[in-house]
Parts: structure tokens; sequence; C-alpha cells
């Protein structure tokens, strides 16, 4: 619901609240002048029947002896009977409450607030909160949370967050750096120490393990040079070759392997798909292959690159980044390829998943104590929106800390850039959203269901 409207609604409530405290003390005191006047002819009543038993009959008796005759006691309609002149003398008793009939919502917006600020609510202020006790208000909150949770942030949240963002961040500065010493526009850059383990171990494993499969899960798209393809060549050819994308794989590795063809990306940033002299093979097999294929290759000493890293290469706009002494900004395509050939693979990724790990276990590790801790633990379920919320404000810290750390510290060298914690902010974006319609609609059902029955209510 848009503020504006909210705000409308919000005011007619409270109206419609304090019109109905009008009503009930008026319905009060009628119902109190009531019971008096009942109680009161009750007792005259009483006091009339007890006259007609005792006095009443001697007295008759007397006069009838002396020859009077005396009547049978009946109701005068006349005693009792007001007159309009009486009601006038006594003048009007009661308040009266006008209540106008069905009206469009416009008209009733502006009675209603003509009506809050006579009776001196600040328009400024959310009306209903002004309207309502503290007892009613409490009660309201208390129910709305228990259906439908609790997300607003407390100071604790915005510490958690801040501090989740701040660690992830030194730990991108100090841990994961770049991928390997290098020298950048003259100067030296150290890299990372655990890249540098990570690549140092996995060597090993190749040599003894993964080598074998190199024999037995060939591809059509593993060309290291092609007169075809400009640019492709044995240090590059794995960027350039989306079917050693460890996501993209599966999909043009597929076809590749299905389709007999080898698809590359050039240079230039065009892409290019070449006819193959082998068999084409069935869907199992050419998912297996591929898998076995980037086994094969993860561990050596170029790896492959990190998940949906290739398709930058397609981007032919100018970057930010100038690679060379000219002081020329150079395309994207150039970007990629210079990061990929200076150690910016597979196994760096698994270093920089380091930085929205950090954001993901400390920010979900908080609130799941939180929700099932203390008093006020709640379903997390219902809060889910609050978490997703969190976790994007986090992993926003994150990339600016990336951000910062390529252009201040490292001096605009791409190598610098996060691209695990630049991936991570699709999924948490979108579950964001995911998560705050749900809710949404989770809450206009139900106020739909409560008109509804008010409505069937009016009209029974």
């Amino acid at each position: 619901m848009p503020p504006e409207r909210l705000e409308e609604v919000s005011k007619v409530a409270a109206y419609q609240s304090m019109r109905l405290v009008e009503l009930r003390s008026l319905y009060d005191k009628l119902d109190f002048d009531l019971e008096h006047y009942l109680d009161l002819e009750l007792r005259t009543e009483e006091e009339s029947l007890l006259l007609e038993q005792t006095e009443f009959e001697s007295i008759r008796s007397f006069f009838s002896a002396r020859g009077m005759v005396v009547s049978t006691p009946g109701h005068d309609e006349s005693i009792g009977e007001t007159t309009s002149s009486d009601r006038d003398s006594r003048g009007e008793r009661y308040t009266r409450v006008e209540v106008d009939g069905l009206q469009d919502f416009r008209t009733l917006v502006s009675e209603a607030e003509a009506y809050l600020v006579a009776a001196g609510v600040d328009p400024g202020k959310d009306p209903l909160l002004q309207v309502l006790s503290s007892h009613e208000v409490s009660s309201v909150i208390g129910s709305y949370k228990k259906c439908y949770g609790d997300i607003a942030w407390d100071q604790s949240d915005y510490l958690i967050v801040m501090l989740a963002g701040l660690i992830a961040t030194l730990l991108d500065i100090i841990l994961v750096r770049i991928p390997a010493d290098t020298r950048f526009l003259g100067q030296m850059q150290h890299g990372s120490p655990l890249t540098k383990w990570l690549k140092e171990n996995s060597k090993p494993v190749h040599d003894h393990v993964l080598s074998r499969l190199q024999d037995v899960a060939k591809v059509p798209y593993d060309d290291s040079a092609s007169k075809l393809v400009e640019g492709l060549s044995p240090k590059v050819h794995r960027l350039m070759s989306p079917g050693h994308d460890p996501v993209l794989g599966f999909v043009f590795g597929v076809i590749d392997i299905m389709g007999g063809t080898g698809t590359f990306i050039d240079k230039h940033g065009d892409l290019k798909r070449i006819d193959k002299a082998v068999s084409s093979q069935g869907l199992i097999v050419a998912f297996l292959k591929v898998f076995l294929h980037l086994l094969s290759d993860m561990c050596t000493s170029a790896g492959v690159p990190p998940p949906f890293f290739t398709p930058l290469q397609l981007i032919k706009a100018k970057s930010p980044f100038v690679l060379g002494p000219s002081g020329e900004r150079v395309p994207w395509t150039d970007v990629a390829r210079y990061m990929y050939s200076h150690g910016y693979d597979l196994r760096h990724f698994a270093t920089m998943g380091v930085v929205p790990a950090t954001i993901e276990m400390t920010i979900r590790g908080w609130w799941l104590c939180k929700s099932f801790s203390g008093e006020d633990g709640q379903d997390p379920e219902l809060t889910r929106v609050k978490m997703t919320s969190m976790l994007m404000l986090g992993h926003t810290i994150a990339t600016s800390g990336s951000l910062l750390k390529t252009g201040l510290i490292f001096g605009m060298n791409p190598l610098a850039l996060n691209w695990a914690q630049l991936l991570a902010m699709a999924p948490v974006t979108l579950s964001w959203v995911r998560e705050s319609s749900k809710r949404n609609r989770s809450i206009r059902k139900a106020l739909d269901a409560q008109w509804l029955d008010i409505y069937q209510r009016a009209a029974a």
C-alpha cells in the first residue's frame, strides 16, 4: 500500500475509533439511566400494590356506606403521557451523535481530518497512536507480531550487521588480496596466502588423481589454438571457451558435445562456433564428460575460470581499469583476459568466498540465536524477511569494502575485485524481494478476509 494511502487509512481508522468511543459513552449513559428508571418503576409498582391491598379497600367501604359511588380503579391513559411542551420545558437530556450514511472514501478522509484537528489530534504524527490507549496499542502490536513476526531492527541488529561487514572487509584486504604476487603499473603487490596454499596443495592432487581423467573426458571445445578464433592461446583458452565455466559449462559444454561443435569468445569479444570433426554424444554422456573434464582441469597451473566469469569477455564497453603505461582505459574483454592470465581462477574464487561466507554465517547465526532465545523467541519463518534485509545490508557493506579495496589499497588493480562477493548480491537481493512480497501477500490476504467478514455482517 502506498504511504499516502496508508496515512489516509490511519486517519479514517482513528476517526472511526473516536466516534465509536462517543457512541459507547452515550450508550453507557443511556443504559445507566434506563436501569435507574426501571428500578424506580418497579418500586413504585410494589408500593401501589401494597397501598391497594391495605388502605384502598377500607377507604372504598367507608364511602360506599354513606351512599357514594366509587368507581373501580382503572388506568388513565393521560397519566404518564409527556407532551411536546413538557419535553421542551425540560430541554434535551442526551447529546445527539449524527452518523452519516455511505460516502466515497475521499470525502470520508476529509471529514476524518477535520474531526481529528477539532479534537486536538496532531496531524503530523500517527493519529492511531494518539487516539488508542497504551493498553490497546500494546495489545494490537502484540497480536500483529504474533501473527506476522517482529521484523523491526534494534541496536544489536545494526551492530551485528556492521560488525559482519567490517570483518568481511578486513578479511578481503588481509586474506583474499589478489591471486598471486604481481607487479601492477610498476608497483609490487603481494598475493593471497590462502590462494597460494590452495594452488600448492592442489598440484599433487592433479598429478596423482585428476590427470587420469584427461584421456576419458576429451571434449570438442578444448582447443588451445586455432586460426578461426583470434587470441586463442594455451594460457587463456579455458577462459575463451564457455564450456570450461563451472556453471555455464553444463549448458554450452553439453551443447558442444552433443552437436560436435566448439564455442569460443575471441579477443574482440565476439562469440564463435566452430564445427568439429567429431561424433555427437548423448545427453547423459555429455553431462558426465563436462563434469570429468572440469575436474581434470581445475587443479592445473592455469585452472578453470570462476563461475559466470567467462561472459565478462562479451562486454566490449570501456572499463574503469588501466592495464598499461599508456593510461588508456581498456574494454572489459581485455580486463577479463588479464585477470584470468594472472591467476584469477576457481581456486582463488574459493578464497574470495570467505568474504560472503563470513556475512552469511555471522548474520544467520545471530538471527537463529535471537529467534529461539528469550521470552521474545519467535518462529524463524515469520522473521525471514528481517534476516534477508540484514543479509542484504551486510553484503552491500562487504561489496563496498571490496570496491574500496580495489580502488584505494590496490590502486585500481582489477585482480583485487572480489567476484564471489559481487555474485552474492544478486541472490541476496532476490531473496529479500521474494520474502517481502510473501509477507505482504499474507498481510493483504488477512486484511481482505477481515473486510469481507465486515461486509457480510453489515449485509446480514
